[in-house]
């Protein structure tokens, strides 16, 4: 078990964070002024850390009284329940994909999986479950740590091609054709 980055840093002192959380907050806001998407009847599911930034976020700013983390360390399950922010936090035990794959889809959901690691094929996983599972109005967001420096080869520097990167990531079936990407 390595160290993870919320044990480095506070999350909301990242002001990467900080923007994509506002971004966020913005256009769910916008959407939300659709009557057709009223947040407080959703849930929504993430990936809390020990900070429940984005929690906080969901809960005040968007509405939302159906929280649910996933913590995948049951040696950390103690902690994350103490530092849940709210009663109406659920935190559901094991891997992103186990948890996700076991959970009821009987309620629209705002899904962020916000991982602090980089792009590995089991989020690709996560997705496609949460996607599978998913219904029209609800709402799916992924985030990685991605910096142009993990495509480099470690010996010369040289960049590699990203689709080359992906490629030896994932299935195939999950990399869109270049002709179909806009």
């Amino acid at each position: 078990m390595g160290t993870r980055s919320f044990e480095v840093i506070n999350y909301s002192l990242r002001p990467n964070k900080s923007v994509e959380r506002k971004l966020i907050a913005r256009v769910l806001n916008a959407i939300g002024k659709s009557p057709r998407f009223d947040w407080r009847d959703y849930r929504y599911l993430g990936l809390g850390s020990m900070w429940f930034v984005d929690f906080i976020m969901m809960h005040k700013r968007i509405g939302i009284t159906d929280l649910v983390t996933i913590e995948k360390e049951e040696s950390r399950a103690k902690r994350v329940s103490f530092n849940a922010p709210y009663s109406c936090v659920e935190v559901k035990l094991g891997a992103s994909t186990k948890v996700i794959r076991e959970l009821a889809w009987d309620k629209r959901t705002i899904a962020w999986l916000d991982y602090d690691d980089q792009l590995r094929a089991y989020m690709f996983d996560d997705l496609n479950q949460i996607i599978t599972k998913s219904t029209s109005g609800d709402v799916v967001m992924l985030s990685v740590n991605a910096e142009a420096a993990q495509l480099s080869i470690a010996e010369d520097k040289e960049l590699v091609d990203p689709m080359s990167v992906l490629k030896g990531l994932v299935d195939s079936t999950f990399i869109p054709d270049r002709k179909s990407v806009v």
